[in-house]
């Protein structure tokens, strides 16, 4: 790793796609490990149709979008940024300028809204997209008394 202080120009070290708690915790163990990080999360976590959450150790019963705010907290202390979007392509590339190391290939994020971003690597934890079926009144439901997992959301 650089000793050199980094410009908002530079790759990043990583780039997680998907700001749930996978990501986040993702984001967590690299930004404590002194790397630059960007979480590009498009805002629509799989569980956002729940009032509560269950089956995570001290934040039982809490709601699924108050324990992912507490997470970015939490990150953001560790210098963490976070950008909303959609990314809809990934492309290896063969050369990160402002890079040291073994290798200096990365890859480029491209967002639905037409910014790219580089990075050293890349961590995608973008989750579970439900399409519920067609039957009246599921939608409705859905999150409410029907729930994908009886463990974490039922």
């Amino acid at each position: 790793m650089s000793t050199q202080p980094r410009t908002k120009t530079d790759p990043w070290d990583t780039i997680v796609v998907g700001g749930g708690v996978a990501g986040l915790s993702a984001a967590l163990l690299v930004a404590r490990s002194r790397r630059r990080v960007l979480v590009i999360d498009s805002g629509a976590p799989r569980n956002r149709f729940a009032a509560h959450m269950h089956g995570v150790l001290g934040n039982d019963g809490k709601p699924p979008l108050d324990f992912v705010q507490q997470g970015r907290k939490e990150l953001a202390s560790y210098g963490v940024e976070f950008l909303s979007g959609s990314a809809i392509d990934v492309t290896e590339i063969a050369s990160l300028a402002g890079t040291v190391g073994e290798s200096d290939a990365g890859i480029e994020v491209k967002l639905a809204s037409g910014h790219s971003f580089r990075a050293r690597t890349l961590i995608v934890a973008s989750g579970v997209k439900d399409t519920l079926p067609a039957v009246p009144g599921l939608a409705e439901r859905w999150g409410k008394s029907v729930f994908h997992c009886p463990f974490c959301d039922g």
